[in-house]
């Protein structure tokens, strides 16, 4: 059995659950974001990395498919990891001018939007080969 302990406020904890309802992130101000089974509450999967110096509130959420988990960084750049593993798919996407804090994607499609006092519109990049 996992116990998370956190010394931030309840008011201060998001839950996001996956399109399968299998899964939920749960993240704080202090730069982590577990993900729980959301049946019996274990811990699966922590995602690090992004910055959160400033204990700012930075949503994140499953990818349509649920492979990944995006967030946005106080630094203006957005996270992905995989689920699974919880390490990180590529370089942090970049395009933001202050800190992205919310962050959706589409669940039917690839596309995700992210915000900061701007929204920016991603779309996946098909590779030849």
């Amino acid at each position: 059995r996992s116990t998370l302990s956190s010394s931030s406020a309840a008011a201060d904890v998001y839950k996001r659950q996956s399109r399968d309802g299998k899964m939920m992130l749960l993240g704080t101000g202090q730069g982590i974001i577990y993900n729980l089974d959301a049946f019996t509450g274990a811990l699966l999967q922590q995602y690090t990395g992004h910055a959160n110096t400033r204990g700012i509130m930075l949503e994140a959420c499953f990818s349509a498919d649920g492979l990944q988990v995006l967030c946005g960084s106080e630094d203006g750049t957005v996270w992905r990891w995989r689920t699974n593993d919880g390490q990180p798919v590529s370089a942090p996407l970049t395009g933001h001018l202050g800190p992205v804090t919310a962050m959706r994607c589409n669940p039917t499609r690839q596309l995700i939007a992210s915000a900061c006092s701007h929204v920016c519109l991603w779309l996946p990049v098909r590779r030849s080969g």
